[in-house]
């Protein structure tokens, strides 16, 4: 919930906008990294590698 307050701050202060996007996708990265260690299957990954390249995306374009 942080994380999206974060991301919509963010408009406002840009500094805050970029930490928020950088911690959704460190936490994206660990959550694909956990379900791979898990050996989940592609259903069960694919919400977190959707959500990774939209956190890396917001990232991407606010720097």
């Amino acid at each position: 919930m942080l994380a999206a307050v974060g991301l919509i701050v963010g408009f406002a202060i840009k500094v805050i906008g970029i930490a928020a996007a950088v911690g959704l996708s460190i936490y994206f990265v660990l959550a694909v990294g956990a379900h791979l260690r898990v050996k989940d299957h592609f259903k069960g990954i694919l919400p977190a590698i959707v959500m990774l390249a939209i956190s890396t995306a917001t990232l991407v374009t606010s720097l």
